[in-house]
């Protein structure tokens, strides 16, 4: 067994997710999301800690279920990513936590807004020397027009993590696909586009965990794809769909310590870099693709998303921690900060 701080091993978890809606889940997914639950509440308890799942739909839900919690015993995982079924919402979660004292892991509302928009997170990442791809900003079709960045380009969601909306097609090669999947994505989802330069090469997920002066980068991996003609990208599919071609067909390594240690170097120091510039605490993983000594950070997100075989789960495993205690580090480092914050 780990061992975590006195203080910790004195509170209750309570664990907040956005609801799970069966009807939106595939059955593997369903499966994992009750295995990792299982796994939580089986794990953290070993530490004899009560845990608590909760899943809430509004902020008004969020309200009700905090109104019985004892604010000092209790540290709370935000597993939130949206509420009242607005996409990109989650930081209102971390906005009410901090707004009425509560000790919760992740980032602080602030920063974890300003992560949702990757053109304000790009700019940022320029001016402090870290390398991500030529951008265009699309707000409506017009803007098409602006774009004066060689091809092969990548079209993106500007305010969405995760890959969502992300898949083969999204690579264009020419400006009149460019214009059919901007037009596509922007008649879809309330977010405007990023249309940045692709960048061929090798695809790095760097996570980093901690607080403040605390930081640390966990074990690199390397992406990599069995058939790179059914995808050679992390499409939302391969990150999230189990059943999905995509998903089998991506799997991770670790970076081999010797034969890559200018890699790490590289994409380990600018993720440090990276989390600090931004804000960014608990746990945040960023995307780097490249080759030679030039590696793009091409995404930098807060709190990412959990699933039974995601990168935070990975790379814990390697430093000794199962599911239940990755969760419990995460809100040890909360506890912590939030101490601090009180000196």
């Amino acid at each position: 067994m780990k061992k975590f701080d006195k203080d910790l091993l004195n509170k209750n978890i309570l664990m907040l997710s956005d609801y799970v809606c069966e009807n939106n889940y595939h059955k593997k997914e369903l499966e994992d999301e009750r295995f990792l639950i299982k796994k939580f509440k089986e794990e953290i308890e070993k530490y004899k800690l009560n845990f608590f799942y909760v899943e809430i739909k509004t902020l008004k839900e969020l309200k009700a279920v905090l109104k019985n919690v004892n604010l000092p015993g209790t540290v709370i995982y935000n597993w939130c990513e949206e509420v009242d079924q607005k996409e990109g919402s989650g930081y209102l979660v971390a906005k009410y936590l901090s707004d009425n004292n509560y000790i919760f892991t992740g980032s602080d509302y602030k920063a974890l807004k300003f992560a949702n928009n990757k053109t304000d997170v790009k700019k940022i990442l320029e001016n402090n020397g870290i390398l991500t791809p030529k951008f265009v900003e699309i707000k409506k079709i017009e803007d098409t027009k602006n774009i004066n960045i060689p091809y092969p380009i990548i079209v993106k969601y500007n305010n969405l993590h995760s890959s969502v909306g992300i898949s083969a097609r999204n690579i264009v090669n020419n400006k009149r696909e460019c214009v059919r999947i901007c037009r596509e994505m922007l008649e879809k989802k309330e977010s405007s586009l990023i249309a940045e330069t692709y960048i061929e090469g090798d695809e790095f997920l760097v996570g980093v965990w901690g607080f403040s002066s605390n930081l640390q980068v966990l074990p690199i991996v390397k992406v990599e794809f069995l058939d790179k003609n059914i995808n050679d990208i992390q499409t939302y599919r391969a990150k999230f769909k189990l059943d999905s071609k995509q998903y089998k067909n991506t799997i991770y390594k670790f970076v081999d310590k010797k034969a890559d240690s200018a890699i790490k170097k590289i994409v380990g120091n600018d993720a440090l870099l990276a989390a600090k510039l931004l804000n960014l605490e608990g746990y945040s993983r960023f995307e780097f693709r490249g080759a030679g000594s030039k590696y793009y950070l091409i995404d930098a997100n807060p709190n990412p998303a959990l699933c039974q075989e995601c990168f935070i789960f990975i790379s814990a495993k390697v430093l000794g921690y199962n599911y239940g205690e990755t969760i419990l580090k995460l809100c040890e480092f909360a506890l912590k900060k939030h101490f601090d914050s009180r000196k």
